[in-house]
């Protein structure tokens, strides 16, 4: 709650969104898995680039796959 000159404003956090890029030796990895806690959340893009949207507070795992790495 954030209240200032009378006014009051309510919110509430649902999530956040994390975003990150997968790379060796500097370059980024297309078409890399993104697992958290053990399930599949994302895939990177052309650029390595990946997001997953809506993470709730929290420890979690974090794990980046691709077949022959």
């Amino acid at each position: 709650v954030i209240a200032s000159e009378g006014v009051e404003i309510k919110f509430k956090t649902e999530g956040f969104d994390v975003v990150g890029q997968v790379q060796l030796s500097q370059k980024p990895i297309a078409d890399v898995s993104i697992f958290v806690d053990g399930k599949l959340a994302t895939q990177t893009d052309q650029g390595g680039n990946y997001k997953i949207k809506a993470l709730k507070s929290g420890q979690h795992n974090f794990e980046a796959k691709k077949e022959h790495y």
